[in-house]
């Protein structure tokens, strides 16, 4: 079956709502209507300019959730920010020549008046007066506010792309929320056990969210200006899907980066991620560009900035080419085994990052203050392995299954021939000869509920704000080191922001971090004896 660019959203409202009670094509008929309101005088800051575009992109994608998105803009304002995929210059001019390149399947229109009725409104800086349904979004530098209500708040000249974007991020998950009650106690009514409404929560009033230190309502928060140019040395990430993606598409809004960055992943941008990967356009899609390729392009204003590019799995990267010098690895990988490999490399730091379904979590690993990526992805004993599973369901060898998965290989036809007579037992659909082995099975795996595969779709939120968040902790990692994440951050979007981090521990029987060897080849390697 060809993928579309709404099949990932139609398959996640499945999983939030009750299977096999929700037609995704009412979805698409049944009208979810945003709109986006900035006014001149917020404009005039980068950092509105920021959460509009960010906040454009990300709404424009979410079909079908939203079936049409209307843009109010003043028709002099102009964009100077820093802001990939957009241009500068007019700002309607800007927003729709992006427009043009997504096409979404949203109906996305520039419209002269905020009148008529919506179901809901992101007004980037305090909303006038009259409009109903408004969340309201302003940024201050590592600070983003969101309101409910009306909003004290307002965007300030203490340019940073981070809490900019993420006040869009969250701003615009709160729109999400309003349609996605709308529609789905409108076709959809009956309530199963993991219905995610009843854990669904919104804003309420003013909420501030430091993506500094994490905190929610803070009186007095830490707020350090941005240095004007920021090396980030060396720096890789692994995983270039949607959360690397964004954490890519953060970096090249600064306005002055130096350094090296190094993309490692093989997949190709393929349609039903882009409800999700901000950094893509339909004719990366349509061409099936490798995602390195394409996220390197987000950085070819930056003249002091090298980006090397490794089309293949983490696993598959050899020598000479393997990378030795691993300062700040990002891991945002889909597999346990794929960060299992990242730690027995030894970077310096690790920022890993994950999420299932709304849930996300941002994690640094400092090795011997923190659980490591052994401690926190092993293998559960009780439940079998996934791999295992997937053997039983399909019919390929367990070691396949594992080699497929953890570098997404894709399917040959000897694969197919295996798959054939198991796919007609158990009821789900063959992919085709070439597909990626995530992208079938992310698609395919409620087809074969019964076997707890445990594949979630994600919301889409929930997996471009961690790579926003982990943007900051590169950032903070080199200038603000006292301030990096300690050591764990997880938000369910679904719900409203928390509040601080958790500390935890090394586990004591890690075979891994609580061995001394291991602690004095890291001391070696980093010159810390």
């Amino acid at each position: 079956m060809q993928e579309r660019a709404d099949s990932r959203t139609s398959e996640m409202l499945k999983q939030l709502l009750p299977r096999g009670r929700t037609d995704t094509n009412d979805w698409a008929k049944e009208p979810g209507t945003a709109l986006i309101v900035a006014e001149e005088e917020s404009l005039e800051t980068a950092n509105a300019q920021f959460a509009l575009c960010m906040a454009t992109n990300e709404l424009s994608r979410l079909y079908p959730v939203i079936t049409h998105l209307g843009v109010l803009v003043p028709n002099s304002a102009t964009l100077s920010a820093n802001v990939p995929l957009f241009a500068q210059g007019r700002i309607q001019d800007a927003l729709m020549n992006f427009v043009n390149e997504l096409q979404p399947d949203c109906k996305v229109e520039f419209v002269d008046t905020a009148s008529g009725y919506w179901d809901a409104t992101l007004s980037i800086g305090a909303s006038r007066k009259g409009l109903e349904n408004v969340v309201s979004i302003a940024s201050n530098g590592w600070m983003a506010y969101v309101s409910k209500n009306e909003l004290s708040a307002s965007f300030t000249d203490r340019t940073n792309p981070i809490g900019a974007y993420a006040a869009a991020c969250i701003g615009g998950m709160e729109v999400f929320k309003k349609i996605f009650l709308k529609k789905s106690n409108l076709l959809s009514p009956e309530k199963g056990r993991s219905d995610a409404r009843w854990r669904l929560k919104s804003i309420e009033g003013q909420t501030s969210f430091s993506t500094f230190d994490y905190k929610v309502n803070e009186s007095y928060p830490k707020n350090p200006e941005l240095p004007t140019s920021i090396c980030l040395e060396d720096l890789c990430i692994v995983g270039t899907g949607a959360g690397g993606g964004a954490v890519a598409y953060v970096l090249a809004s600064l306005h002055d980066l130096q350094g090296r960055l190094s993309l490692i992943d093989p997949d190709e941008v393929k349609p039903g991620n882009m409800n999700r990967y901000i950094y893509a356009l339909h004719a990366d899609s349509a061409r099936n560009g490798l995602k390195v390729e394409v996220v390197k392009e987000l950085f070819k204003r930056l003249e002091k900035f090298d980006v090397r590019t490794f089309p293949c799995s983490y696993q598959e990267l050899k020598e000479p080419h393997k990378i030795v010098n691993m300062d700040i690895l990002i891991s945002t990988v889909d597999t346990k085994e794929t960060r299992r490999n990242i730690q027995w490399d030894m970077p310096r730091v690790i920022l890993d990052a994950a999420v299932v379904s709304t849930d996300f979590y941002v994690r640094r690993v400092d090795l011997g203050k923190s659980p490591c990526l052994l401690c926190t992805h092993k293998a559960k004993e009780v439940q079998r392995s996934l791999e295992e599973i997937l053997s039983e369901v399909t019919g390929i060898d367990e070691k396949e299954i594992l080699r497929l998965r953890s570098t997404n290989a894709r399917f040959t036809q000897e694969h197919l021939d295996l798959m054939k007579e198991f796919s007609v037992i158990h009821g789900f659909a063959l992919p085709s000869v070439g597909d990626r082995f995530s992208d079938w099975l992310i698609m395919h795996c409620g087809e074969f509920a019964s076997f707890e595969t445990h594949e979630r779709i994600p919301l889409p939120f929930a997996t471009i704000l961690p790579g926003i968040l982990i943007a900051g902790e590169v950032i903070k990692d080199r200038h603000f080191p006292n301030d990096t994440v300690q050591n764990y951050y997880s938000y369910d979007m679904i719900n409203v922001p928390s509040s601080g981090t958790t500390p935890l521990k090394p586990a004591s029987d890690c075979i891994f971090c609580s061995s001394s060897k291991t602690k004095e080849t890291y001391a070696r390697k980093y010159e810390k004896l």
